[in-house]
């Protein structure tokens, strides 16, 4: 199905969910778009659902001669990491102050190598075709977390390593 613009694929997808029996089950549904086309995943079961700005549908061979695999999955695999832990200490009571704390410490993270490759957060990084095309480099310009149990959004204007948070308060 074609898709010309985000606002008509939210509608589509909105359509998709009240016309299945699944609607009331879904609580995470992973959204992938390109070039006019979707695809979707249920990650309800499992519980979470984290990802880099790497295409797993629609276009993961048009990805694969770049260096947007080196740079996305190890990002990709530490959200994944991250979610798992955090999924898993939710039965011994962790809060959502521990949960934030750790969230901010993972979108600070820097690359163990000098390229910056794989880094979530970046400064700099020389990598055309990871996160953009072109030779810019690319910066980190800010992170978000959302707090659905506080009703908060904790976020950084800048790269989250400086730990120059703000808070938001949803209402």
């Amino acid at each position: 199905m074609p898709i010309e613009n985000i606002q008509v694929l939210l509608c589509a997808l909105r359509d998709l969910c009240v016309t299945t029996t699944f609607y009331d089950s879904i609580n995470i549904l992973l959204l992938e778009q390109s070039q006019g086309k979707y695809q979707y995943q249920d990650f309800s079961e499992r519980g979470y659902c984290g990802r880099g700005n790497n295409s797993h549908w629609l276009i993961k061979e048009k990805q694969q001669n770049l260096i947007t695999p080196l740079d996305s999955l190890p990002r990709e695999e530490a959200m994944e990491a991250f979610l798992k832990e955090i999924w898993e200490k939710i039965p011994q009571g962790i809060t959502s102050d521990e949960i934030v704390t750790e969230a901010k410490s993972l979108l600070s993270r820097h690359s163990e190598t000098d390229d910056q490759v794989g880094g979530i957060c970046v400064h700099g990084l020389k990598a055309p075709g990871a996160r953009i095309f072109g030779d810019t480099p690319c910066n980190t310009l800010g992170a978000v977390i959302l707090d659905m149990k506080e009703l908060t959004m904790h976020y950084s204007v800048g790269n989250p390593c400086y730990k120059k948070w703000n808070v938001l308060k949803l209402e």
